[in-house]
Parts: structure tokens; sequence; C-alpha cells
């Protein structure tokens, strides 16, 4: 059986519209399931089957140059790294096009912390 993920709302914020559609997707998933009998509206979903998560090598301040579900194109900066003194250590682009699926929004970032994922259909 393939496994789904639900991803809403960002920075702990979660406007009236983010938990009414939260809603309307576990009620989805509860029919789908045959757990409910529910009529649902039919929305478009995008599914992204090619996805790139990036994190952080070292610790740094991390400075996101993308919104969460931006497009990106190929070679498009994603943002970037710098040391405590503003020197660049690493600057991240999209390898393909795509949509931002989420990034950090912490300025400092320690090593193995998330920064960035994108993906594709």
């Amino acid at each position: 059986m393939g496994r789904s993920l639900l991803e809403r709302g960002c920075c702990a914020v979660w406007p009236e519209g983010e938990v009414e559609a939260t809603l309307d997707d576990l009620y989805r998933l509860m029919t789908h399931l045959c757990m409910i009998d529910h009529a649902i509206m039919r929305v478009g979903q995008t599914e992204i089957r090619h996805a790139v998560y990036e994190q952080v090598p070292r610790q740094g301040f991390w400075y996101p140059q993308v919104a969460e579900g931006a497009p990106v194109r190929t070679g498009q900066c994603l943002g970037y790294l710098t040391d405590a003194a503003g020197r660049l250590l690493q600057e991240y682009r999209a390898a393909f096009d795509g949509v931002v699926l989420y990034y950090t929004v912490t300025l400092g970032v320690q090593a193995g912390d998330p920064l960035i994922a994108y993906g594709t259909g």
C-alpha cells in the first residue's frame, strides 16, 4: 500500500481557510477508506514524484529566496547559507523546474537541519 503525506500551514500559522481545507482532506481520505459516506467536491491535486530535500552541511545563517508553493526554474536560486561574518558558505539552486514544498524559516541553522524541499510531478 502506498503512503501519503498531508501537510498544511506554515510557521505554525493556521488561518481558518487552512483548517477547513485540512478537514476537507480528512473527509476525502475517510470516504476513500470507506470509513464514512461523505459527499465531497473533487479537487485536483498535484502528485510529486521526484523531490529534493536539502539539508544544512554546517552551522550558519539561512536566507531563503523563494516562498512555499512558488514555482521554480532550473538554476534559480532557492536560498543561501552564510557564516556569522556574512561570508557565503553555500548557495542552493534548483536542479529542475518544480515547486517549493517547504523551507526552513529560522535564520540560524545547525548541521543536518532541513533547509528546503522542492519537487515535480
